[in-house]
């Protein structure tokens, strides 16, 4: 999902369409999301109706704060827990404004972190996400529980630790706070499967990746689970790799991941619907790359890509745009002065969104408009020199992140994508 490298005077093929590469003016439209009893704010997650869930210090407390339609709320400890004992967001959901589910962690009363849930609209205490008990409270015994995602129903995937560290792959269901495990076929591993990403298909998906064990050679294993209640089926490995892991999978089943060649090689990857496939990235610009990474998969199927550069950007990652209907990806052009940059996100609408670092050795955003390969300049909004989006809506309609003041100090920021 990071863009590819090109320059102003040339242009970049996609797909075989060919872009010119060209400035766009920018208006910087970014507002100040920054709670007035915090300090130290990022941004963590933006969704389309642009609700921001960010964490920040209170009285050099971790704390964590929800804006919806302008107003700022903390998100509450778990009730049980002395003193407000300190909790984090990672994700919200892209249902609408006020109706998002929020998730992220607490620490217990044991002080021991434990997977929460909010809603938006009342963020009041939260629900804490319970570890799979098993059958009778015997089998499972988990202790742990933790989120690695949630879809636009509000169903939550996730993790169960035991007693012996070992994990269970679960998901919570809309409203539930009890886990359920997700499935494994006849002979094959669960134990310390961990899901990744579920997509807000009508009937979700999930994927994720396994240990090899026995029947992998010891070597990881991506996975996909077709429905919640499904045994998962492992995903092929093209030819000529030696394992794969998944990433993310959209809302019509596709599947980015990324696949290990020898020992020095790494590439970006795109299954089908239901596994099929995978397409693999082996060019940018037309020249081979040994070093991809999928950073992001929107629902129309392009991918936010960043890859190793050579020549005066060796040793540096740098952004690219791939449509895996072919096997190559184009660079993006970085604003002008720029040492190296990277793309993180893909919107829905065709939006990137990356940072990269000036010449003067700060850090800005950026955004790159859909059909366009360039990479426009999102500036340093609170003053200071350096600013960073972390997150950014899956329509692709509003990014997020931080920027500096001018004492230094991180400000939760947020704007419209231009």
């Amino acid at each position: 999902m990071k863009s590819i490298r090109c320059f102003s005077l040339l242009t970049c093929g996609l797909a075989g369409v060919v872009l010119s590469v060209v400035d766009i003016p920018s208006a910087y439209a970014w507002t100040n999301e920054n709670p007035g009893s915090a300090s130290q704010c990022a941004a963590v997650d933006v969704n389309d109706a642009g609700t921001v869930v960010e964490n920040c210090k209170v009285a050099n407390t971790s704390a964590a704060f929800v804006t919806v339609a302008g107003s700022t709320a903390q998100l509450a400890a778990l009730p049980g827990t002395a003193g407000g004992v300190p909790c984090s967001v990672s994700m919200i959901n892209n249902a609408g404004s006020g109706k998002e589910t929020v998730v992220g962690s607490c620490r217990d009363a044991n002080n021991v972190s434990q997977a929460v849930s909010w809603n938006s609209s009342s963020p009041g205490a939260p629900t804490q996400l319970l570890p799979f008990a098993g059958l009778l409270g015997i089998i499972g015994n988990g202790l742990i529980a933790g989120a690695t995602g949630v879809n636009v129903q509000g169903v939550v995937i996730g993790k169960s630790i035991d007693g012996n560290d070992s994990i269970l792959p679960v998901y919570w269901a809309t409203g539930s706070n009890s886990a359920t495990p997700l499935n494994s076929p006849l002979l094959a591993p669960q134990a310390n499967c961990v899901p990744v990403d579920i997509n807000d298909a009508k009937t979700p998906s999930a994927v994720g990746n396994c240990p090899g064990g026995r029947l992998g050679g010891g070597k990881n294993v991506a996975v996909l689970w077709p429905t919640l209640g499904s045994a998962y089926s492992a995903l092929p490995v093209p030819s000529g790799a030696s394992y794969c892991s998944a990433r993310q999978i959209n809302v019509n089943g596709q599947i980015l991941g990324e696949c290990i060649y020898g020992s020095d090689t790494n590439r970006t990857v795109v299954w089908g619907g239901g596994g099929s496939g995978p397409t693999v990235l082996q060019t940018i610009n037309g020249s081979p790359a040994l070093r991809t990474v999928g950073m992001d998969l929107s629902d129309t199927g392009l991918v936010a890509v960043k890859f190793l550069a050579g020549a005066g950007q060796a040793g540096f990652y740098e952004p690219a745009l791939w449509n895996p209907t072919s096997s190559n990806a184009s660079s993006i052009a970085l604003p002008f002065g720029a040492i190296h940059g990277v793309v993180l996100g893909i919107g829905n609408n065709g939006k990137m969104v990356g940072n990269y670092e000036t010449s003067a050795g700060d850090v800005h955003p950026f955004h790159v408009e859909a059909g366009s390969l360039a990479a426009v300049d999102d500036g340093a909004p609170a003053g200071g020199p350096n600013a960073r989006v972390t997150a950014w809506s899956k329509g692709g309609v509003y990014e997020a992140g931080w920027a500096e003041n001018s004492n230094q100090a991180a400000q939760s920021e947020v704007q419209m994508i231009p």
